[in-house]
């Protein structure tokens, strides 16, 4: 997540070269979008396999870090993660999810090569969470609203082409390095600035650190609840400075929230989870077709 995202004015901005398309509609501009905001609402509370804090999952925040993008002191002596169910993790959406995580290049022009293997992972992963209530809301309000085709097969599509078709991030080389899942949920690395761009995943996260390949060093910001944090760490050595993700969310959930925001045209979107506000953030890519990137901030 490049910082200057959230920054550009026009609804065309160049990112490494790349054009990230804005959603046209603003967000939060009266009147609200209340339909939008009933379907977040409810896509909480569809939720069922969220951890459940205290029981599940315990985070440790530790020492708050300086908003300087160049302040990389380590004020956590522990890691971010305590304990969690490993259960949990077995669920048919996470272990599907987690089968995703180690299909990717994590340098930035590298290209990827994506086997047979990988591409039936990508499939079941897709079949389970348009099994789960989560998606299935998503896709009625979708349809409804004329987003997406009549029949299941063609949002199924949709969301092979938003989330999982391969682009190019530097347009200086063209290479197909980058996707959006990718870049939302694994994470990829600049290897010229030893900067973290997307990596909004507490899975992806909590995995990473307990390999040891990721050091948390605090936090910048948290909710009212542990749902959502802002944090700073670095992974392989590179520094993500402003690291934001859902926490103990279920992955069929927050596929749901970035989807639905950014068919709905939003460049951002205001809304409450659990007593804390927050704002989620999309941009497109590949002439809007697929995502650029997501992620949500707490305000």
């Amino acid at each position: 997540m490049k910082f200057h995202f959230i920054l550009c004015i026009f609804f065309a901005v160049v990112c490494d070269g790349v054009h990230l398309q804005k959603p046209q509609k603003k967000s939060n501009n009266p009147p609200q979008d209340q339909q939008l905001l009933l379907l977040l609402n409810k896509l909480w509370q569809l939720d069922k396999n969220r951890l459940v804090y205290g029981r599940e999952i315990q985070i440790s925040v530790q020492g708050r870090v300086s908003w300087n993008e160049n302040a990389v002191a380590d004020l956590a002596t522990r890691p971010l993660f305590g304990n969690i169910n490993s259960l949990v993790l077995e669920k048919p959406t996470f272990k599907a999810f987690i089968k995703l995580l180690d299909n990717y290049c994590k340098n930035i022009g590298e290209n990827e090569l994506i086997t047979n293997t990988e591409l039936f992972e990508k499939e079941e992963f897709l079949r389970l969470i348009l099994e789960s209530e989560t998606m299935k809301e998503v896709y009625k309000f979708l349809k409804l609203k004329g987003k997406v085709g009549n029949s299941l097969n063609d949002f199924r599509q949709r969301l092979d082409e938003l989330w999982f078709k391969p682009y190019y991030r530097k347009a200086s080389t063209k290479i197909e390095d980058s996707s959006g899942f990718e870049h939302v949920f694994v994470g990829e690395i600049d290897a010229a600035s030893q900067k973290v761009s997307g990596f909004h995943s507490w899975i992806q996260m909590y995995l990473e650190e307990k390999k040891n390949d990721l050091n948390y060093l605090g936090y910048l910001k948290q909710g009212n609840s542990s749902s959502i944090l802002m944090s700073r760490f670095k992974w392989h050595n590179s520094v993500k400075s402003l690291g934001s993700m859902f926490i103990g969310t279920s992955p069929e959930y927050e596929i749901a929230v970035y989807t639905a925001i950014f068919l709905m045209e939003y460049s951002d979107f205001r809304f409450m989870i659990n007593g804390t506000p927050v704002k989620v953030t999309c941009f497109g890519i590949n002439r809007g077709k697929s995502i650029g990137t997501c992620y949500p901030d707490v305000l």
